[in-house]
């Protein structure tokens, strides 16, 4: 599946540029917007730029070059993987290349092909070779626009594929190479293409001469040559308005039958680059690898410097919020101090009054406190027991010791439990009970015991 989310196909026109923006579902692109941009227009940047949404949402960046700057040149490979493809063609590239190799830039495209009736199946591969200056040099136009390519095409390669012949034919293609005057020519014999060359017609009163000079020339040295056959028909495939104007001017230099065919439009062209190049696992192109690796640099640089532009602003706005909250709540403190300040003197007044209200609520229950326990352990204590003593100290500490005969000791033990079960006003009258105690003397006829409790004063 592809990786990329969106497309962008970039021609470069005279009177300005036509944009083409797709956006890519499953590998497969659809086409968004196209746009007609004038020369000292901008492009739109929500569309051209890559930010961080593209480390997420992927963009292929594609820019038409056109062919009248390019070489085209036809190689009948055996069907093998890209890697041994490109070894074949680069062994041969200094024979097919008009300029020294190391002023050109390369690539190569393999077309599709019918199944041959040969053990070995052979197809043929289109060569572009360009001069490294002249791509550099539109490169470099294309940076000062904001257009950052990822790869360089050529849309005669597309037109080709939608315009496949059958049989030997000559196919003919003006204006293909998105220059006035220029036309491309594709020799095919049996279905294959076998010869490929570019024809610059100059603008005077002679093209129709110079036309039918460089037609006949390559259709004698191809055939005597045997790298194609005599083609039966040529194939004018041309913009409908045009096709007058082209049809006139073959008849007359080429005596060959014409069969007309209206040219894919340039929307069919970008979207067959488009799916050409999204779905080419690794792509060739006449890119310059120094500029691709520059500019993914400099979208790094750009995302670390936009990361930590985006966290100096983060921070600012979070010192300021912060700076904010910290005043906020020291007006809040100082406020809330002042209200203290303000009812503390009647605080404090009000815990010394709570404090002597304790005081005297204490004195008045203390009052009568040793007569109520007097008073309750004299009504609860039994007949056959004797108290010898009664000590209430500390305003609420009592401790009781008394004698019993040794075979009634179990009324003292009632009595304890009946003192724990008096109550007042509700609550237990006692509280903090010590264990209870009892010895009886050597002669076993009378038991002491003693126990000691806690007042329970209860608070109105």
């Amino acid at each position: 599946m592809s990786r990329w989310k969106s497309c962008n196909i970039l021609n470069a026109t005279p009177p300005g540029y036509t944009l083409w923006h797709f956006e890519v579902t499953h590998g497969e692109p659809k086409l968004v917007t196209h746009l007609q941009i004038e020369q000292q227009t901008p492009l739109p940047t929500s569309l051209v730029s890559k930010t961080w949404r593209s480390l997420l949402s992927p963009r292929l960046n594609i820019a038409w070059l056109p062919s009248d700057s390019i070489y085209l040149r036809i190689l009948q490979l055996p069907q093998v993987s890209n890697e041994e493809l490109h070894s074949m063609v680069e062994l041969q590239i200094e024979k097919l290349s008009p300029i020294p190799p190391s002023q050109a830039l390369w690539t190569f495209y393999p077309l599709s092909s019918k199944p041959s009736a040969d053990s070995e199946k052979i197809q043929p591969v289109v060569v572009l070779i360009a001069e490294r200056e002249a791509i550099e040099t539109q490169i470099i136009t294309l940076e000062e626009k904001g257009y950052l390519a990822d790869t360089l095409e050529v849309p005669v390669i597309d037109l080709i594929e939608l315009a496949k012949p059958e049989g030997n034919v000559v196919c003919i293609y003006p204006e293909a190479t998105l220059s006035a005057g220029a036309v491309v020519l594709a020799w095919w014999s049996d279905s294959t293409l076998k010869h490929i060359n570019t024809i610059q017609l100059p603008s005077t009163e002679n093209r129709v001469t110079v036309f039918k000079h460089l037609f006949l020339q390559t259709l004698m040295a191809g055939t005597l040559e045997g790298i194609f056959k005599r083609p039966e028909k040529i194939k004018l495939v041309v913009p409908k308005e045009q096709a007058d104007q082209w049809l006139a001017l073959i008849k007359e230099a080429a005596p060959l039958p014409i069969e007309t065919v209206e040219a894919p439009s340039s929307e069919q062209l970008a979207l067959a680059t488009a799916k050409r190049v999204i779905r080419t696992s690794a792509p060739s192109t006449l890119m310059p690898k120094e500029f691709a690796i520059r500019y993914r640099q400099q979208l790094i640089d750009s995302l670390w410097m936009r990361g930590l532009g985006a966290l100096v602003c983060a921070y600012a706005v979070f010192v300021l919020i912060y700076g904010a909250a910290l005043q906020a709540l020291r007006w809040q403190t100082d406020k809330v101090q002042s209200e203290l300040r303000a009812i503390n003197q009647a605080y404090t007044n009000a815990l010394r009054l709570e404090a002597r209200l304790n005081v005297l609520r204490e004195r008045e229950q203390l009052k009568f406190a040793a007569l109520d326990c007097w008073k309750t352990i004299v009504e609860l204590l039994p007949e056959e027991a004797t108290l010898q003593a009664f000590d209430f100290t500390e305003g609420r500490r009592l401790r009781i010791d008394g004698t019993i005969p040794a075979d009634q000791v179990s009324k003292v033990l009632d009595f304890n439990e009946a003192i724990r079960k008096v109550e007042r006003d509700g609550k237990p009258m006692f509280k903090n009970f010590s264990e209870f105690n009892s010895r009886t003397d050597p002669n076993n006829v009378t038991a002491s015991w003693n126990f000691s409790c806690e007042l329970n004063l209860v608070a109105e």
